[in-house]
């Protein structure tokens, strides 16, 4: 058995679990939280389920321990399904690689407040400057995202109120998500592809590409298309907030928005 690369130290097969892991951010606004794990090493299979990042405040109190407008995340995905994982530099080296990972169903939640003062653009909680600044070192080749809700939300001091943008159902793919130098050196993008349902109304295709090499400038690009015709006033939830105008009356033919930008612009 000694050549037979599916065992696991002369066995057939091993599985290694754990349950209830939990570890505060490190600036003690966060709780990361993975309800159980576990590990078939013959099967090179890793599952992880009810993962959560629990921020520690409401929206309100986030905001009353941050000295300048800093983003407030709340995750919570049922579970992910890792494939072709390297278990012996996970336990040994901390560094989660695979091949491919799967998501089902997840909630992604962002809000801001602009009343707080700004940073200049330092704050760094662009997704690829938090997945750099990550403890852990993670090289996924390919993540796919089934049935997936993200919402943002913003209190604008412009127009003294807040603002919501919804694209639900999202279905998609995100490539080369890494934080390791030497894959990097090789692609630079962590790129995601996706569609989705915009504000209830209508369905959008977005893609992203995240800068990896220039990722504390926060280098990002994206565009977001939509060939399906609605309403325009379906918009006014989020366009009077926000963008300060309103749609009277009009129908929306096509969409094609492009948008590039960094710490400081877009």
């Amino acid at each position: 058995t000694q050549f037979d690369r599916n065992r696991f130290l002369f066995a057939k097969d091993a599985e290694l679990s754990m349950k209830d892991y939990s570890v505060p951010s490190s600036n003690n606004l966060y709780t990361f939280k993975v309800g159980s794990f576990s590990i078939s090493a013959t099967k090179k299979l890793l599952v992880a389920k009810n993962i959560m990042l629990q921020p520690h405040y409401s929206k309100d109190e986030f905001q009353q321990h941050t000295k300048t407008q800093l983003e407030r995340y709340s995750i919570n995905i049922p579970s992910i399904e890792f494939k072709n994982t390297d278990w012996w530099k996970l336990i040994n080296s901390e560094v989660l690689e695979a091949d491919y990972a799967r998501i089902n169903t997840a909630d992604i939640s962002v809000y801001l407040d602009r009343r707080k003062p700004s940073d200049g653009g330092m704050r760094r909680s662009f997704p690829h400057q938090l997945i750099m600044q990550l403890g852990m070192k993670i090289n996924i080749r390919k993540l796919a995202v089934n049935d997936l809700d993200l919402s943002y939300e913003e209190y604008s001091t412009l127009s003294g109120k807040k603002g919501k943008i919804d694209i639900k159902n999202i279905h998609g793919t995100i490539s080369n998500l890494t934080n390791l130098p030497g894959v990097i050196s090789r692609n630079r993008f962590t790129t995601v592809a996706a569609s989705g349902v915009f504000m209830n109304i209508a369905p959008v295709d977005l893609t992203l590409k995240f800068d990896l090499a220039n990722y504390k400038t926060g280098n990002f690009s994206a565009t977001l298309k939509s060939n399906s015709g609605f309403n325009g006033s379906a918009i006014n939830s989020m366009s009077e907030p926000l963008g300060l105008f309103m749609v009277k009356k009009g129908n929306l033919k096509k969409l094609d928005a492009q948008v590039s930008g960094d710490n400081y612009k877009a």
